[in-house]
């Protein structure tokens, strides 16, 4: 993982990053994976970090529509503005 811009690059590569390995839940890792190398930004990946549940959801998001989300992440400027935008997004189910 590397920070450019304020942004983490999540690449194949990193494997250090588990949200928590004594449950079933979807690791960062494994979001890290499916988002196929787009950059994301940190407060974007703080706060999945801290919200399992959404965390678990947008890895399941087909691939088409994750940019969408994380386009709308990349246009946050505060801490609780993130929180906020983590906290709302919606997902069809």
């Amino acid at each position: 993982m590397e920070e450019i811009n304020g942004n983490i690059n999540m690449n194949e590569n990193n494997n250090n990053i588990n949200m928590d390995e004594t449950n079933n839940n979807t690791t960062m890792d494994e979001t890290n994976n499916n988002v196929n190398n787009e950059e994301l930004p940190i407060g974007f990946t703080m706060e999945l970090a801290q919200h399992s549940d959404i965390l678990n959801q947008f890895s399941t998001l087909p691939e088409t529509e994750k940019p969408n989300i994380i386009d709308g992440a990349k246009l946050v400027e505060s801490r609780d503005e993130m929180r906020s935008y983590v906290e709302n997004m919606c997902f069809k189910n």
